[in-house]
């Protein structure tokens, strides 16, 4: 009789282990997925910008609907690099015919801002656009594995940063 029970507990934790085993692999498959797509999607995103050196509000708009399929919520992060130069003048006023280069940075707030009441936000030939993509909740994966293996996973799992230089290759 003990034998017959030991062997229908052995039998269940197999069983278990096994189906553990191929919900985590499953789990993490899924989130790889997901965050290929987040890298194709910003990569082409951020080449299209730069490429037609500006970014419309349909552009915005279809990237933010294909990084939803995922499943995933998302914090999307955008930050325009503007080179400007500054005269140089000395400690008197006088205006010492010399310049210095700075980047003036607007971000995703008054990008967005002007995206949506304009239709359209420009870019100028030479300036940076960058995009950091990064998940605000704990992905499926993630809640599998803390549900199974007790490791706590946190928001932000699936990364991505990607840009350049504007080309603006249209103009």
């Amino acid at each position: 009789m003990t034998d017959i029970f030991g062997r229908i507990v052995s039998l269940t934790i197999a069983v278990f282990s096994a189906l553990s085993i191929i919900l985590l692999t499953m789990t993490s498959i899924m989130d790889n997925i997901a965050q290929d797509v987040v890298d194709l999607r910003t990569n082409q995103f951020v080449d299209s910008v730069r490429t037609n050196g500006y970014m419309s509000q349909e552009m915005y708009l279809a990237y933010v609907n294909q990084l939803q399929a995922t499943g995933n919520l998302y914090d999307i992060e955008m930050t325009h690099e503007h080179l400007t130069f500054v005269p140089v003048y000395s400690d008197d006023g006088v205006f010492l015919n010399d310049y210095q280069t700075a980047y003036e940075n607007t971000y995703e707030a008054d990008i967005m801002e002007e995206i949506m009441a304009d239709g359209m936000y420009e870019f100028s030939k030479g300036d940076y656009f960058y995009v950091k993509v990064s998940s605000k909740n704990v992905t499926i994966g993630g809640r599998v594995r803390s549900l199974l293996i007790g490791v706590l996973s946190k928001a932000g799992t699936i990364t991505t940063y990607y840009g350049g230089v504007i080309r603006n290759e249209f103009f």
